[in-house]
């Protein structure tokens, strides 16, 4: 019995000195993470931020994000003068008047958590040959297609 209590408590102090010789292995692979801090923000990245990341915890991608689309679809990233005008829109139209009656806590928790962008309408491939100008997930994700073609009219326009 002797024995087989040595055998044991041998064996536990190589498996610990083995885990413990892990350690250092495990925190280079955290600083060498591929995973990087946000990069070369431009100034509509400043302003999704400060006005729907922010305030309302809507993230807003507008850059060609493949995890965010479905690979089903055939699409391309959407134009950054489209992509402010359809936020401010969306601000405009659903935030605001949510935020008025509700409140900014009630957006906050019910609205959804990401709105992603794209300049073409999302293309099936065969044997479907249909398009798709938008999609849901499980609503907290919101996918908006043909944002490129998206026609915003200005207010001469309307009453020229």
């Amino acid at each position: 019995m002797d024995k087989n209590l040595y055998k044991v408590g041998l064996l536990t102090l190589l498996s610990l000195g083995s885990l413990s010789a892990c350690r250092d292995t495990i925190n280079e692979l955290r600083d060498g993470s591929v995973v990087k801090e946000k990069q070369n923000q431009s100034n509509l990245d400043h302003y999704i931020e400060q006005e729907f990341t922010k305030p309302y915890n809507i993230e807003v991608y507008y850059r060609y994000k493949e995890a965010e689309i479905s690979r089903n679809w055939v699409t391309s990233p959407a134009r950054e003068s489209n992509s402010i005008q359809f936020i401010n829109v969306m601000k405009y139209l659903f935030l605001q008047p949510y935020e008025q009656l509700m409140g900014k806590d009630f957006v906050r928790r019910f609205s959804p958590q990401a709105l992603v962008l794209n300049g073409t309408l999302g293309y099936n491939p065969p044997p479907a040959n249909t398009n798709t100008k938008a999609s849901t997930v499980n609503g907290v994700k919101i996918v908006f297609m043909n944002m490129n073609n998206f026609d915003f009219p200005t207010m001469k326009d309307e009453y020229a």
